[in-house]
């Protein structure tokens, strides 16, 4: 998000300004809780630097920004340092723990295999991290029925009759959420949230359930922090995974 802002001599008037929330810096601190990076563009020493640290922390992150810049900033000259003009395109991403990813991915491969009625529920963080293509290879792999959260919709494409389409998650709220097959269950990238569960409040028989989010792995009551999804799949597709037959046409609700 590129917003405009009121200049120097606008926020010396003191006066409310023209679409103010309540004080001027009010929508700043309200993109500053909901995004990954946030910036106000208000001094031309710096702006360079903080266009630099916003946007890299976007493209790190995967994850939403936003920039205010003073109207009375547009036109300025601004000092861009050398580091910023050199740069060569690489961004330092956040490494996963190997022990720990490799860990979390032998665990739960072994549940994985040890289950009757696996499924996998796709969600966000595969587009955020650019892993649409491995997760498809590895729900293939499994054999395992699969859908997709609504902010995930998209993330598997329809393949077979003998996969959940992946639109059933994005239903109307007033659809039943999937249940016979809702145990165990790996979800990679997706948020424990009412909106991703049929908006109800999250049920989750935690004991037989894997989540892979938030740069963290939890398998039934064990928590690997520091392994981000990326990795973990990768781990994941390394591991020997039984197939599973899945006996059903349709989707099962």
């Amino acid at each position: 998000m590129v917003s405009g802002g009121p200049g120097e001599e606008e926020r010396k008037l003191g006066q409310l300004i023209h679409h103010q929330a309540k004080e001027i810096e009010s929508q700043y601190h309200v993109y500053d809780e909901i995004t990954c990076a946030a910036a106000v563009l208000d001094d031309p020493h710096r702006i360079a630097d903080e266009i630099d640290r916003v946007v890299r922390t976007i493209w790190r992150e995967q994850r939403p920004g936003y920039l205010e810049i003073h109207r009375d900033m547009v036109d300025r000259m601004i000092e861009v340092p050398d580091a910023i003009r050199e740069w060569d395109g690489g961004l330092d991403f956040a490494r996963s723990d190997e022990r720990k990813t490799t860990e979390a991915a032998r665990e739960t491969a072994v549940r994985f295999n040890a289950a009757r009625k696996p499924a996998v529920i796709v969600g966000i963080e595969t587009f955020r991290y650019k892993l649409q293509r491995e997760v498809v290879k590895l729900v293939e792999r499994m054999g395992a029925p699969c859908m997709t959260t609504v902010l995930g919709k998209g993330a598997f494409p329809w393949i077979t009759r003998r996969r959940w389409r992946a639109h059933r998650a994005a239903q109307p709220a007033a659809d039943p959420p999937p249940r016979r097959r809702r145990r165990p269950r790996d979800q990679p990238g997706t948020l424990l949230t009412d909106m991703n569960l049929g908006s109800r409040p999250p049920q989750i028989t935690r004991d037989r359930s894997i989540w892979a989010v938030g740069n963290r792995v939890n398998i039934s009551c064990h928590t690997y922090t520091d392994v981000g999804i990326r990795d973990f799949v990768r781990a994941l597709q390394r591991q020997r995974l039984r197939r599973h037959a899945s006996a059903s046409s349709t989707p099962t609700t």
